[in-house]
């Protein structure tokens, strides 16, 4: 008989809530109805619970149009987004007893719940997109109404939560892992003062044990090594090849590896035509293209003219970004960078 009734209530209310004004949460409600928040990757695929949390003597019998919304750029519905909680088991009686995704969000429609009890209500499954940003993305819960086993509305606090996504490597929060990342890296552990304000800290744990050291740069290291095509080790004769457009920059790293039995004296080469040197130590940022001592580094410039930049590293540097080299293209086309002792 009480269900026979709720769904004649339900079908009032559900007329009733679509031309009213949003269900307002109660803080210090004896009943919560919070979303957890997880911490992420892009490309990680993670579950989000909903819970109840009830601390009342009253049972808590209809929460109606449940709705979770989110960042669909970052964010997408991994699996049927409904398990491992009691609204998820739940067979419905009432054919508006369903999930409709829409962009962005996804609603619970007048479910019956009837309990006491705390404890997870239903599970959300999402992946996060490749190209989802660093930073937290919300998760916003509502609901319709919430009612007692008497069909009487009763208040609730809803609590949202959030996805942390960590691009680990990523310090400069471009998006893409690359040579600027070292720098910065670099240049933290340096305790340098002027880190730009888009320094991202969580980004730069690199193996994510809570604290940026000489650990995580090291690791950043291998991997741009490994992947980065403009991060050269100092020693073999290596020749890269850049694809350029007119005016934008582009930089190549330059790392110490066993400098103390490697040559001190380096080459690199680069066709004037097609680019112009801005900053031999981007990583200092002083724009520095003439022969000299760089203050601050083991470098020196030897010699600099016509596309050919001579320069020394002092014996002893530790493994490890030595400086960062920046130029600008002239062109828009293919161009070769040769760096060898």
């Amino acid at each position: 008989m009480k269900r026979i009734l709720s769904l004649t209530l339900c079908a009032a209310l559900l007329l009733t809530t679509a031309f009213s004004v949003p269900y307002q949460s109660s803080e210090g409600s004896l009943r919560t109805i919070a979303a957890a928040s997880v911490t992420a990757q892009p490309g990680d695929y993670i579950s989000v619970p909903i819970t109840l949390e009830n601390d009342s003597t009253e049972e808590v019998f209809i929460i109606d149009r449940l709705r979770i919304d989110f960042d669909s750029t970052a964010l997408e519905w991994a699996t049927i987004p409904y398990t491992d909680g009691r609204l998820g088991d739940f067979t419905p009686e009432v054919p508006l007893n369903a999930f409709t995704e829409s962009y962005g969000h996804l609603d619970l429609v007048s479910s019956e719940l009837g309990t006491l009890e705390s404890g997870v209500l239903i599970t959300f499954h999402f992946k996060v997109k490749e190209n989802a940003p660093s930073g937290n993305i919300p998760l916003a819960i509502s609901v319709g109404y919430v009612t007692n086993y008497d069909l009487d509305f009763i208040d609730c606090s809803l609590v949202s939560g959030n996805v942390k996504i960590i691009r680990y490597g990523d310090a400069t929060n471009t998006g893409v892992i690359n040579a600027s990342d070292a720098t910065f890296l670099r240049s933290y552990l340096a305790n340098y003062e002027n880190l730009p304000n888009y320094f991202n800290y969580d980004n730069a744990d690199v193996n994510g044990d809570g604290v940026i050291d000489d650990a995580d740069l090291e690791l950043l290291r291998r991997y741009l090594a490994a992947t980065d095509p403009t991060t050269v080790i100092l020693g073999p004769p290596t020749t890269l090849t850049l694809n350029i457009s007119t005016n934008n920059e582009y930089t190549i790293a330059l790392e110490a590896d066993a400098l103390s039995t490697a040559p001190n004296t380096y080459t690199i080469k680069y066709d004037p035509a097609a680019l112009q040197l801005l900053d031999f130590a981007a990583q200092i940022g002083m724009n520095i293209t003439t022969p000299g001592a760089v203050v601050g580094t083991p470098l020196t410039i030897v010699s600099h003219s016509d596309g050919t930049i001579v320069f020394s590293v002092a014996k002893g540097t530790p493994n490890g970004l030595v400086t960062v080299v920046r130029f600008k293209a002239i062109v828009t086309g293919t161009t070769d960078i040769f760096v060898g002792g």
